[in-house]
């Protein structure tokens, strides 16, 4: 049995998760690079990283968490898009808050808003965006 297969058997909530900690890891650590690297402001760097790690989650929420949707691929994209757009919209005002008025340290202000936007995202896109049709 190849890891794959394996990883296809888990309950969806359970690859939702794991393909969201990928993407939020992926995410996580372009911020850091681009600030780190690039002396990017935080909030710039957040856009940036928001994009790469959307081919990262789209890729692994449509071939793995809801590999049953019968959905037209470009069409779960532009639905899973609006999703991710949105979500990152609250993630960037939650992010904003978190560092300016309340002065915490933008690598532990993301992983928490982060975490709790995600929860928002698996029930939206299971509901709408890789809805069964």
């Amino acid at each position: 049995m190849t890891i794959v297969h394996w990883i296809r058997r888990l309950p969806q909530v359970s690859l939702f998760v794991l393909v969201g900690g990928g993407a939020a890891a992926v995410h996580f650590l372009s911020v850091i690079l681009f600030v780190e690297l690039f002396a990017m402001p935080a909030l710039i760097a957040n856009i940036f990283a928001f994009l790469i790690a959307f081919c990262f989650s789209f890729s692994g929420q449509r071939y793995l968490t809801f590999s049953n949707s019968n959905q037209p691929f470009f069409y779960s994209l532009k639905r899973y898009f609006l999703v991710s757009v949105c979500s990152f919209i609250f993630n960037e005002l939650f992010f904003y808050i978190a560092i300016y008025l309340f002065h915490i340290p933008y690598y532990i202000a993301l992983p928490i808003i982060v975490l709790l936007v995600a929860i928002g995202t698996f029930v939206v896109s299971k509901r709408w965006a890789f809805k069964l049709l």
